[in-house]
């Protein structure tokens, strides 16, 4: 009777071993297809990251290659050192500086008429408009000293937590010969 008694215990206690073991088997498999899902979702999310960064910087490049193909001079400037932190091609063969010349120069250095605080006066001026925008006309002068009238439009902002101008000078000469002339 003992031995039959520690017999069905033994099968009871086998058999409750062996439903937990199941019901554990079944929470790994749950938790193993829940990760794998997870995993699977992070995968896509990942790959429609990499796929819009891709499409962001094809975006940049163009946007970028507009801007250096421009007819007209772009330039950004830091209103702190006021100096130029970036110019298209275009600024540079209309002023026949190479790009590292300009990024040691300013608005002042190119412009005879203004010097640093007005042209820091004229940015504080924009700068308090609604719009933060604003057009100028002035002489620049090439590397050459040669000078020629352009329009400047202007717009101050922020770029990487500090001030900066973006100018957009056209060589307005032409027309102003064409003015005379009519």
């Amino acid at each position: 009777k003992r031995e039959l008694e520690l017999t069905l215990e033994l099968v009871m206690l086998r058999h409750r071993l062996e439903e937990q073991t199941r019901a554990r088997q079944m929470t790994l498999e749950q938790n193993v297809s829940t990760s794998r899902q997870a995993l699977q979702s992070a995968s896509l999310s990942m790959q429609q990251l990499v796929h819009q960064q891709q499409r962001d910087q094809a975006s940049l490049q163009r946007f970028s290659d507009a801007l250096e193909d421009s007819a007209d001079s772009i330039f950004l400037i830091d209103r702190a050192s006021m100096r130029f932190i970036d110019a298209n091609q275009t600024a540079c063969a209309t002023l026949g500086y190479s790009k590292a010349e300009l990024l040691e120069m300013g608005p002042h250095d190119i412009t005879p008429y203004f010097n640093r605080q007005m042209l820091e006066q004229k940015f504080d001026r924009i700068a308090a408009t609604q719009g933060r925008f604003g057009i100028i006309e002035t002489v620049h002068q090439r590397k050459n000293h040669e000078m020629f009238q352009v329009e400047v439009r202007l717009r101050t902002g922020e770029a990487d937590g500090r001030a900066i101008v973006v100018a957009i000078a056209r060589d307005i000469t032409r027309r102003h010969r064409d003015e005379q002339i009519l």
